[in-house]
């Protein structure tokens, strides 16, 4: 059975998700050159890497009005990375 989409602007938010990835990624190397490693917690952020580079994906395959069609979950992520890069950014 096909999930139902939801509408998403992959073209004005990708990058957010993008920046998300990135920030993930720089945390796992260094939580993995700490003294004590946490397994448990890194593999967790890998976790979430993979889904949210899944939605990064079906988010850049945007029509030509910028917008691409999500599940719930990939929305829910989406916009929960979009959220988080204001937050960061309101920051510096």
């Amino acid at each position: 059975m096909n999930e139902k989409k939801y509408p998403f602007n992959g073209y004005k938010n990708a990058h957010n998700i993008e920046f998300r990835i990135v920030r993930l990624k720089n945390e796992v190397d260094e939580l993995q050159m700490a003294k004590q490693v946490d397994i448990c917690l890194i593999e967790k952020i890998e976790h979430l890497i993979e889904l949210l580079e899944d939605v990064l994906q079906a988010a850049l395959c945007y029509n030509s009005q910028g917008i691409a069609y999500l599940t719930g979950k990939q929305v829910r992520l989406a916009k929960e990375s979009v959220v988080w890069a204001e937050n960061i950014r309101q920051k510096y």
